[in-house]
């Protein structure tokens, strides 16, 4: 038999596996992230002492106090600006409702309070690094599968497949039946298309990105088509649009890849088509922008009027919002809906609301882009991040959201702490448990590959 050299495990490989198993979490954190993920697509709520429960709620309701408090005692590292900005939009939501609308509205205070900040904790908590990432954006995979089936049903052949199978546990989410390009517009299991919409747009450049058996290269391409058929089946330009963005960005990142400042180009060339629009034209860039994103002249004209007369109640009440209050308008503006995020969080909750919770949407944009990388995989898991909260965000100026997207797009902002970390993080003492460690002996009877030294 040849001899074998024996020789001490190398230091570099002990640091390579301690820094892989840094990014390996817990299987009970993944279990807990899958079951967030299928609360949200679970169209069924019950009413308990005048509160409409829904799965996700009631998650929320047993995981936010203990997820709260692994993060105050520094399980995640160090309480981050978007902790503190997220969390005080918290409370100020709570504090303007109950000043606007008084102590009766404690109860629904509470529970929006619960909604914010345990969708955000639970994002925080269990997306902390890449592999929980990838993680996240495999599971995406199933719930887009789950939820096109019944957008199918629902759009082609304009059935159900599972609200008579939902109905058994409590109420089901009602379904608009709206026809438009002769196909039943469909809301899936979520309250309105828009909804659903919205939600499985907001996956597209994750799945686009998200490395493939971890080998090199991006390979999303095909996987990706099913968040596009399932985003076409909303028949909503509000829910195409954050889709149509990330598309127009992935090929402006790929055809000028070689240039360092691309993106301060392009927000140069935003900024500048801004400034043209407003001289150029008799109408604001906000109404330019609307008239050109919906299929509807009549829609966008809709919209531009709800932030017309909308922006007056902000105007009136610039501290504490108007709360649930009815806004101002004419009387044969017979619809109360306002399709806009961003003002309506300032209606309800004033301009200290819409500033924390646009403050806490930015951060986590800076979050994600301020950690440079060398690694390919990384660096395109990031900007698939930041692709998804700026599109989004723009989509948002045109449509209101409600319910479980609301709580994905809470939970979206808490995951962007996952690449805060620099490249090879050392693991914490809870993954160092998991790490399939190295034999209790030093030594390994590999022969050394050539140059290799043997100590």
């Amino acid at each position: 038999m040849p001899s074998q050299t024996l020789r001490p495990q190398q230091p570099n490989a002990v640091r390579a596996r301690s820094a892989a198993a840094g990014l390996v979490q817990q299987p009970d954190r993944h279990r807990l992230l899958a079951l967030f993920l299928i609360t949200l697509v679970i169209p069924v709520s019950v009413s308990v002492a005048g509160l409409r429960l829904t799965p996700a709620r009631v998650l929320l309701l047993l995981a936010v106090v203990p997820v709260t408090f692994a993060l105050l005692s520094g399980k995640r590292g160090k309480i981050i600006a978007t902790d503190i900005v997220m969390g005080l939009f918290t409370l100020w939501v709570i504090v303007s409702l109950l000043f606007s609308m008084g102590p009766s509205i404690l109860e629904f205070a509470g529970i929006t309070g619960l909604e914010i900040w345990g969708s955000y904790a639970l994002g925080r908590y269990l997306v902390h690094n890449r592999a929980a990432f990838l993680a996240l954006t495999r599971f995406l995979v199933f719930v887009l599968i789950f939820i096109i089936i019944e957008a199918m049903a629902q759009s082609v052949f304009h059935f159900s497949l599972y609200d008579p199978v939902f109905s058994i546990f409590g109420d089901v989410f009602p379904w608009p039946r709206e026809l438009r390009l002769g196909l039943l517009r469909a809301s899936s299991t979520f309250e309105h298309p828009i909804l659903y919409g919205v939600l499985c747009a907001s996956t597209f450049s994750l799945l686009v990105y998200a490395p493939r058996n971890e080998k090199p290269g991006i390979k999303g391409w095909r996987i990706a088509s099913l968040p596009g058929a399932a985003t076409f089946f909303s028949l909503s330009v509000g829910a195409w649009l954050p889709l149509l963005l990330q598309i127009a960005l992935m090929g402006w990142d790929y055809v000028f890849r070689k240039f360092a400042k691309r993106w301060v180009v392009l927000i140069s060339l935003f900024v500048g088509l801004f400034v043209l629009v407003d001289l150029a034209s008799n109408r604001t860039p906000f109404e330019v922008f609307i008239s050109l994103f919906t299929l509807d002249p009549n829609t966008s004209y809709w919209r531009i009027l709800i932030f017309k007369y909308a922006i007056d109640d902000v105007w009136q009440n610039p501290l504490f919002g108007i709360g649930l209050r009815d806004w101002s308008r004419p009387h044969w503006m017979y619809s109360s809906s306002v399709d806009n995020l961003w003002l309506l969080t300032a209606m309800r909750y004033g301009f200290p609301g819409l500033l924390f919770f646009m403050g806490a949407y930015f951060l986590a944009i800076f979050r994600c882009v301020k950690v440079k990388s060398r690694d390919y995989q990384r660096q395109k898991q990031q900007t698939s991040l930041v692709f998804t909260l700026v599109t989004v965000g723009i989509a948002v100026a045109t449509v209101h959201l409600w319910g479980a997207t609301f709580l994905y797009f809470c939970f979206l902002l808490g995951t962007s702490n996952a690449f805060s970390e620099p490249d090879a993080p050392e693991p914490d003492s809870e993954e160092a448990k998991a790490d399939p460690a190295p034999a209790s002996s030093p030594y390994t009877r590999a022969p050394l590959r050539p140059g290799q030294r043997p100590w």
